[in-house]
C-alpha cells in the first residue's frame, strides 16, 4: 500500500488540478537576500565565488522560463567574509536577470521588538547597496516586505508607519502563500554541514510535498473566503534548499496550473486594496475581515517528522561550539 507521504510526493509531481474559472496565477517573491541566516552551511557562505554561481543557477531557472521574480534585500545578512563590493555585484545579477528588488530592512529586526523610530531607521539603512544597484539602472526600490510579516505595532498611531512608507515611495508586499521554507531550509543546511546525504534528500522531498499541500490549501481557502482564487503571492527565502531545488519547486507550482506573474500584476487584483493584516498571510487577514473561522496552513512538522525532531534534539543538547545551527555571519 502506498504510504501517505509517498502519495503526496506523487501528487506534487503530477497533480490532478481543477482550475478556478479565471485560471491560476502566482507571483514568486524571495526574502532575505543575499542569504537567509541559518539556511546555508558556513562554508557555502564564506566562498563568494561559489555562492554567486549557486545564486546564478537559481536565477537561470527563472530566466530560461522567462518568469518574473521579486527579491527582498536585508543588507545586514551579508556574510563578513565577502568583499565590500560583493553584495552590489550579487544584486546586479538579480537585476540583470530581470528581477525586481525591494527593501526588507537592514538588520531584519521585528517591528514588535523595537521602537518605531528604530524600525524606520532600519528601513532607511536598508537602502544603501540596494539603492545604489537600482540607481545605476535609473530605478528606485518600490516594494517593502515586513520582517516576520509583522506590519502593525500595538499602541500609538496605526497610520504612522503606513505614512512613512508612502512618503518613502514604498508599497507593502503582501503574502498569501507562506511556504515556511525557512524551517525546512534550516534542517537542510544542518544536513549539508554534516554531509548527511540521506537526511538532505529526505528534507528536500518533505519540502516539495509540503509546498504542494500548502498551495492546495491556499486555493481551497481562497474559494471559501472570496469565492474565487486571486493572484497568489508566494514567499520563499534565499536558502541552499531553494537554490539547490529551484527546478523541482517550479515544477510543483507549474503542476498545479499556475501562470507566473509579476508582483505588479498580482497587486492589480482589487482584493489587495484591502488593509494589510497585522501579521502573517493576507489570506488569513481576508478571512478575519469577513469574520470567517481561521483556516490554518498545513503543519510543517507533519512533513518533516523525525527530521525536525532530530534537528531540535541536537540543538538542545549539543555544546554551543558544536551546535548544528549555522552561525550567523552578518556584521550587524
Amino acid at each position: 500500500m502506498m504510504r501517505r507521504r509517498d502519495f503526496l510526493f506523487a501528487a506534487a509531481a503530477a497533480p490532478k488540478v481543477v482550475l478556478s474559472p479565471g485560471g491560476r496565477s502566482i507571483a514568486v517573491t524571495v526574502d532575505d537576500l543575499p542569504a537567509a541566516r541559518h539556511c546555508f552551511a558556513k562554508a557555502e557562505l564564506e566562498d563568494f565565488g561559489s555562492f554567486r554561481l549557486k545564486n546564478k543557477k537559481f536565477l537561470d531557472a527563472f530566466m530560461k522560463r522567462k518568469l518574473p521574480l521579486t527579491g527582498f534585500v536585508a543588507e545586514g545578512f551579508t556574510p563578513k567574509a565577502w568583499q565590500p563590493t560583493a553584495l552590489k555585484s550579487l544584486l546586479g545579477d538579480w537585476l540583470q536577470a530581470g528581477a525586481e528588488l525591494g527593501n526588507h530592512t537592514f538588520s531584519h529586526r521585528d517591528l514588535l521588538d523595537v521602537p518605531m523610530a528604530r524600525f524606520q531607521a532600519d528601513i532607511v539603512l536598508g537602502e544603501a547597496a540596494l539603492g545604489s544597484a537600482l540607481a545605476e539602472r535609473g530605478k528606485k526600490p518600490r516594494y517593502f516586505r515586513f520582517p516576520y510579516l509583522h506590519s502593525h505595532k500595538a499602541g500609538g498611531d496605526p497610520r504612522e508607519l503606513e505614512r512613512f512608507l508612502e512618503r518613502s515611495g514604498y508599497k507593502t508586499a503582501p503574502v498569501t502563500v507562506d511556504a515556511q521554507d525557512w524551517l525546512f531550509a534550516e534542517v537542510y543546511a544542518w544536513t549539508l554541514s554534516r554531509g548527511d546525504e540521506v537526511r538532505r534528500e529526505r528534507t528536500a522531498k518533505a519540502y516539495l510535498e509540503y509546498l504542494a499541500a500548502l498551495l492546495e490549501h491556499a486555493e481551497q481557502s481562497s474559494l471559501e473566503t472570496l469565492g474565487r482564487e486571486p493572484a497568489q503571492v508566494l514567499l520563499m527565502h534565499a536558502s541552499a534548499l531553494s537554490f539547490d531545488h529551484v527546478d523541482e519547486i517550479l515544477r510543483v507550482i507549474e503542476g498545479r496550473g499556475y501562470r507566473f506573474v509579476s508582483l505588479d500584476e498580482a497587486l492589480r487584483d482589487e482584493v489587495y486594496a484591502e488593509p494589510a493584516p497585522p501579521n502573517g498571510s493576507w489570506l488569513i487577514g481576508w478571512r478575519d475581515a469577513r469574520k470567517l473561522p481561521r483556516s490554518p496552513d498545513p503543519e510543517p512538522g507533519r512533513f518533516l517528522g523525525s527530521l525536525l525532531e532530530d534537528y531540535r534534539l541536537v540543538q538542545r543538547t549539543t555544546p554551543t561550539w558544536a551546535a548544528p545551527r549555522i552561525d550567523r555571519l552578518c556584521a550587524c
